[in-house]
This record gives C-alpha cells, sequence and structure tokens, in this order.
C-alpha cells in the first residue's frame, strides 16, 4: 500500500505547483526506505524517471537512492544508468550534480577516483569553475 501510495505522490501533477520537485525527492526517499527491505520495481523506474529529469533535486536524490539501493542490495550498477550519468556530468551546470554522479561511479566500483579526479577537471575547464 504505502508502494502505490508513493507512486501516486510522484506522479501527481498541479499547476504552478514549486513543490513538485522536493515531493518527488521525497517520494524517492520513501522508496528507498522500502527497498531495503522488499523488491519493489517501480522505485527504480521512479529513480530512472529522476534521473532523466535534469532537476538538480531529483538528480540528486536519485544519486542517493542508487547508491543505497546498490550498497544494500549488493548489486552493480545497470548499464542504463551508467550511461545517463555518463550524459548528466557531460551535460550539467551545477558542480554538486556533477560530483554525486562521478561519487556514485566510483562508489559502485565503475571507476576509479583517479579517473573521478580527471573527469571532474575536466567539467571544471569545459564549464570555467575555477
Amino acid at each position: 500500500k504505502l508502494v502505490s501510495f508513493a507512486s501516486e505522490i510522484f506522479k501527481f501533477k498541479k499547476a504552478r505547483d514549486n513543490f513538485n520537485n522536493k515531493r518527488k525527492s521525497l517520494v524517492l526517499g520513501i522508496l528507498g526506505n522500502i527497498c531495503n527491505y522488499y523488491n519493489v520495481p517501480e522505485a527504480l523506474e521512479l529513480c530512472l524517471l529522476s534521473l532523466k529529469s535534469k532537476k538538480k533535486t531529483l538528480i540528486l536524490a536519485a544519486l542517493e537512492f542508487q547508491q543505497n539501493y546498490c550498497r544494500n542490495r549488493e548489486v552493480p550498477l545497470r548499464s542504463e544508468i551508467i550511461e545517463i550519468l555518463d550524459k548528466i556530468i557531460i551535460q550539467t551546470k551545477d558542480r554538486s550534480v556533477a560530483v554525486g554522479a562521478l561519487d556514485l561511479l566510483v562508489k559502485t566500483g565503475n571507476i576509479d577516483e583517479l579517473e573521478a579526479l580527471s573527469r571532474i577537471d575536466e567539467w571544471k575547464e569545459k564549464n570555467d569553475y575555477w
């Protein structure tokens, strides 16, 4: 019941809703806690939507969700998620989003810390962040 409630809250739409992204990020937090104990495929779909959203709040919540999910379930990141993270790192203008995506890739063993440092340096040059 809680999963279906959370899914409904995530999909809820209201005109001129200033709380939309925050609400969706809180839903990911709820689903992340549920995923610690139960298999919830809907949560992974909502996380994927959040990563594709280009909204900072949602992306950061999705990164945290993925990190906890992979650690608690002891599963690797799906290749689809890795591709999305690579796109996020290239396209984002927000340093915290780029660092969060790289941190997730490091913590899940997809890249090492040296590669992450190199990629954040490339990001800084591209975005004139010094």
